[in-house]
């Protein structure tokens, strides 16, 4: 842990960090997100430091992420050298900032409060929540509730790439049109029968040898748990006669690529450059 490095505007602890080996931190400047971190340019425009000197209840840019955000109300609540005092003694005692990607053991919460107590306490079954993943036939009564989950969800590439097409754009006749589909297979997540995504495929070809991953998102507040991953594996096993599959990805959003290699598909020479920022890229999995 480089102590030093402290907590960054959002709340993140830049202090733990995967990338701190060649960033100093957020305040440093060398933050590579600093050209689209919302929280940076609000906080800079008020002349603050850090988003938990603001008097606000915020959940804007990554405080829409429940980590960053609890992490925010802890220093606010217990000040800032009392979280690096419990996040030092739980690295120490094996608890894991950045697992795969960007998400680790803080992130395996839905609340804030349970986040408090694993701060305290570094101890996760105690205050990790019981995840039942299941999946539900999309309804058109589903729609709205839906369109607001991937708005969540994608509101945080919207803010990066400043791309018109985001899902998080969406109009509702849209997301009704794909759930009206006959064709496609779209898929409400639930937890508990509480709804925290959406996950969509339908076929290119007429004899569904084909198939299009065309979205998947989950609520902020359960990314990071392996939701995604199985909700790829249910959707995949509803066509398993399926020879390929295909999905598009952002070209620099290497978590989420990470996944789906996991799953075994690969890049394609196949891109599409939308703007300066972004790049579609194809990812094909052959059987």
């Amino acid at each position: 842990m480089k102590r030093e490095l402290g907590i960054a505007r959002c709340g993140l602890a830049c202090c733990l960090c995967s990338e701190n080996d060649k960033c100093n931190g957020c305040n440093s400047g060398e933050c590579p997100d600093k050209q689209w971190c919302e929280n940076r340019k609000c906080s800079t425009d008020m002349g603050i430091k850090h988003c938990y000197e603001c008097d606000k209840d915020c959940k804007k840019g990554l405080l829409g992420k429940i980590k960053p955000y609890a992490f925010t109300l802890f220093v606010k609540k217990y000040g800032e050298e009392y979280l690096l005092d419990c996040l030092e003694r739980n690295e120490k005692n094996g608890v894991v900032y950045h697992r795969e990607g960007i998400n680790g053991d803080y992130d395996d919460f839905d609340s804030v409060e349970k986040l408090f107590e694993f701060i305290k306490t570094g101890e996760k079954d105690k205050v990790q929540a019981d995840m039942k993943i299941t999946f539900k036939k999309a309804e058109q009564f589903d729609a709205k509730e839906q369109l607001a989950i991937q708005k969540a969800a994608f509101m945080p590439l919207l803010n990066k790439y400043n791309d018109d097409e985001n899902p998080a754009n969406m109009p509702l006749e849209e997301m009704q049109g794909k759930i009206e589909n006959p064709f496609g297979a779209y898929y409400v997540i639930k937890n508990n029968d509480k709804s925290i995504g959406g996950i969509y495929a339908y076929p290119i070809d007429d004899k569904y040898n084909i198939m299009y991953l065309c979205s998947i998102y989950i609520s902020p507040d359960y990314q990071g748990k392996s939701v995604a991953q199985q909700a790829i594996r249910f959707v995949e096993d509803k066509f398993k006669g399926c020879k390929k599959w295909v999905l598009e990805v952002p070209e620099t959003e290497y978590k989420n690529i990470h996944l789906y290699e996991k799953f075994g598909y690969k890049k394609t020479d196949e891109k599409e450059k939308i703007n300066d920022k972004l790049t579609i890229v194809t990812y094909v999995k052959t059987k």
